[in-house]
């Protein structure tokens, strides 16, 4: 077998495995639907997945990839645990860095939220956010920034204190320089530099074994929401690391998921 085959079919694998926990709940996708008048950008369009039943909350979920990479194919697998289980979900592509800087995502996002509030007509106290790793950071920013707007937040893997990494060849990417040479703008672009008393509640999920953003940056954001007021739960992923977490975890969506429901009752 070659090598592209064989990474090929390695990735179908990856894919197929994904962690998923599904409920009983039919649901009907409309794929690609554009969210801002921007036209003729596929990055700003978003997999809208329907459930039956009325009232239902919507989950706008952001991607990783390091600001600058990947798409909303990525978050499939918990687009459909998430209907399965009740709630409406729209699945999001946004602007890629190097091209589109902080905080052009953020500003997709909040397009994206504008958008299904008014063409569905969802409300700010029936949105929730969930990104990981990169989109993880987004949802986590937005929402601190705009606590009123929407209701609850999962966040995977985030990286929430950007001035750990002096160097990060994938943080330069996204802020155009390194931290030094930068230092105001890493701490703005930092979630952590913007948590307040009236943020929303968080469910954060983490590996500890993750080497790419480390267990501490989690730990270290919850408590800094709780010692603010703030309502901040953490599951810790035993044995993976930060794809393999993603990728594997099923205990982790089942959790986020329960947290939802916990959230919005229901």
């Amino acid at each position: 077998m070659s090598v592209k085959l064989l990474i090929l079919s390695t990735t179908i694998s990856l894919i197929q495995s994904c962690a998923t926990y599904k409920g009983d709940n039919k649901y009907q996708v409309k794929k690609n639907l554009p969210y801002t008048k921007i036209k003729n950008d596929i990055r700003l369009q978003g997999d809208l997945y329907q459930v039956k039943k009325q009232n239902a909350p919507l989950v706008i979920l952001v991607h990783g990839g390091g600001w600058s990479g990947r798409d909303k194919e990525d978050m499939n697998h918990i687009a459909k645990s998430l209907a399965t289980n009740g709630f409406n979900v729209f699945n999001i592509n946004y602007q890629l860095a190097p091209k589109y800087k902080h905080p052009t995502p953020i500003k997709n996002l909040a397009d994206a939220i504008d958008f299904m509030k008014r063409k569905y007509n969802f409300t700010s106290e029936n949105i929730a956010l969930w990104g990981y790793s990169s989109g993880g950071h987004i949802v986590s920013y937005y929402a601190l920034k705009n606590p009123t707007k929407i209701r609850y937040v999962v966040s995977g893997g985030a990286p929430y204190d950007l001035n750990w990494y002096p160097k990060s060849p994938i943080i330069i990417k996204y802020l155009g320089k390194y931290r030094d040479e930068l230092p105001s703008e890493y701490f703005e672009a930092s979630p952590v530099n913007h948590i307040h008393k009236d943020a929303p509640p968080f469910h954060l999920y983490h590996a500890k074994q993750d080497i790419l953003v480390e267990h501490s940056q989690s730990a270290s954001f919850q408590d800094k929401l709780r010692r603010k007021g703030g309502k901040a739960s953490l599951h810790s992923i035993d044995w993976w690391g930060h794809a393999t977490a993603f990728i594997f975890s099923k205990e982790a969506i089942k959790i986020s998921i329960q947290k939802l429901k916990e959230n919005f009752q229901i």
